[in-house]
């Protein structure tokens, strides 16, 4: 009975801190060294991160801040945000604008 119990507590609890999907985006690269690649804004809780997955299957995962329709990449150096739009996912610096990712979800 008790692992039983166990078993809901740890399958209720994984819902509990599932995160949920923003959106999702195609960001074109034209890179062969990488592929094209795929981001995914998520809330976890009351966090929100980006999750890149590039087309070599490798990716990465980070912390955003969040401030009306622009997500901040937490402690970047080049000052990434994330600004969605109905044309999409665009990508800034602290230069400006760098390009818009389609959106696929």
């Amino acid at each position: 009975m008790k692992t039983v119990l166990a078993a809901v507590l740890l399958l209720l609890s994984s819902f509990a801190f599932a995160a949920t999907e923003i959106g999702t985006w195609y960001d074109d690269l034209g890179s062969p060294e990488y592929g094209d690649s795929t981001l995914t804004i998520e809330k976890d809780n009351d966090k929100f991160f980006i999750a890149r997955k590039n087309g070599d299957g490798s990716g990465s995962r980070y912390r955003l801040e969040k401030s009306g329709n622009i997500y901040a990449k937490v402690g970047d150096r080049f000052g990434a945000k994330y600004i969605i739009t109905n044309g999409g996912l665009e990508i800034h610096d602290k230069a400006g604008y760098i390009r818009t990712a389609k959106k696929l979800k």
